[in-house]
């Protein structure tokens, strides 16, 4: 007997088999540029050049690596590099070969359009075709932040003393904003109708994914259930009642009949709506 892998769902309250997520890449522009070499007193032996690519952040990584098929498609070639005395090892203890570094500027773009740009040392190896940027780096460009790993940072607000830096005034506000001054997750507008569902429909684990899905993409709107803020105004067109002009408007006192096992949950949710 084999187990295979499984992730524990809280909304579900059980074990759901299930593939583990893929390796994270995300879409940046990478490109050299004289005057940073030149701040360290060295001189770019190519033409200035830029080109898009997908990089993976990897939190647990000291320094950011690079394989030479990418530093190729910059014009550098390992004669092109410039001397470190680095050796570094991975996670087995294994010896990664580093034939020199280059300086790059990552650009990326947050999800509010705005730009952010950022340069590292670029140690290359022949051991990877890939790009992975590490925990400065991440930090840097806003993937995670300066108090990673914390568990429970994203749940909560936390004093965290900033500087005067763009990057410590935007990265305290975007936390500060997650949590209302209730305590309870902050309120917003529902989010755009999606064209698609991400997931599969064949897949044999669909219902269950689809809630999680929906859980999760609805959350901070239909599924905040925080009855101290007010509710956001919703957009679209006013609701309009389709009636007759002619006809007479009836009152309707009636009560809708409640199932016994159900009143008093009833009754608690009438009693706090007029708290």
């Amino acid at each position: 007997m084999y187990l295979d892998h499984h992730i524990y769902m809280n909304i579900l309250e059980k074990w759901v088999k299930k593939q583990s997520k893929p390796q994270p890449f995300i879409p940046v522009s990478v490109s050299t540029k004289t005057a940073d070499y030149e701040e360290l007193g060295f001189k770019l032996l190519v033409k200035p050049a830029c080109i898009n690519i997908y990089v993976m952040p990897y939190a647990g990584c000291q320094i950011c690596l690079a394989g030479m098929k990418m530093l190729h498609r910059l014009g550098i070639s390992e004669s092109h590099l410039i001397p470190v005395k680095l050796k570094m090892s991975a996670a087995n203890k294994s010896t990664i070969n580093i034939l020199g570094a280059a300086i790059i500027r990552f650009c990326g773009k947050r999800p509010n359009g705005r730009i952010v740009e950022k340069r590292q040392i670029v140690n290359a190896t022949d051991a990877t075709d890939n790009v992975s940027i590490s925990r400065e780096a991440c930090i840097q460009m806003g993937i995670i932040s300066e108090n990673f790993p914390m568990v429970g940072e994203t749940d909560h607000t936390f004093n965290i003393q900033a500087d005067d830096s763009d990057h410590n005034i935007e990265r305290n506000a975007t936390i500060v904003a997650q949590v209302a001054d209730c305590g309870c997750p902050k309120r917003d507008i529902s989010p755009p109708k999606m064209e698609m569902i991400p997931i599969n429909s064949l897949d044999p684990n669909y219902v269950d994914k689809l809630k999680e899905w929906l859980l999760e993409y609805y959350k901070a709107s239909a599924f905040n259930t925080c009855t101290h803020q007010t509710l956001p105004k919703m957009h679209g067109p006013p609701l309009r009642m389709m009636i007759y002009p002619s006809a007479t408007h009836v009152a309707y006192h009636t009560p809708l009949p409640i199932p016994l096992h159900r009143l008093e949950q009833v009754k608690a949710a009438l009693d706090q709506m007029y708290d």
